[in-house]
């Protein structure tokens, strides 16, 4: 999702892709909005686009998460999935848990590795 991003004194200071101080959801209706798409040279298109991408990301998360609890729970089986789902999830699942690994190597410059 697109976040406008505002100064204090409520003039738009850009675009970005996570909530933060002085953002708020992208709202085409606004004509603050749209000025400042037209002066960076950004269609509107392209704005709904990559919000809506965004949006995409989060909600595969979600997704995931949910079927997850589903199967956590036995509400539904990894059989009852179509064999290309089975294999998405698990690699998104695998890819995540490589990912934890990694993080878990870093060691702070004040940390001793264990030899």
């Amino acid at each position: 999702m697109l976040y406008v991003k505002y100064d204090k004194d409520g003039n738009i200071t850009g675009l970005v892709n996570e909530k933060a101080d002085g953002s708020e959801v992208l709202d085409i209706s606004r004509m603050d909005v749209r000025d400042f798409l037209e002066e960076q040279g950004i269609p509107l298109s392209d704005a709904l686009g990559q919000s809506l991408k965004a949006s995409d990301t989060d909600l595969a998360r979600v997704l995931e998460d949910v079927i997850t609890v589903l199967l956590n729970k036995g509400v539904i089986n990894l059989t009852d999935l179509p064999p290309k789902a089975v294999a998405k999830l698990s690699g998104r699942k695998r890819i995540r848990r490589q990912r934890g690994d990694l993080e878990n190597l870093v060691v702070s410059s004040t940390e001793e590795l264990p030899i």
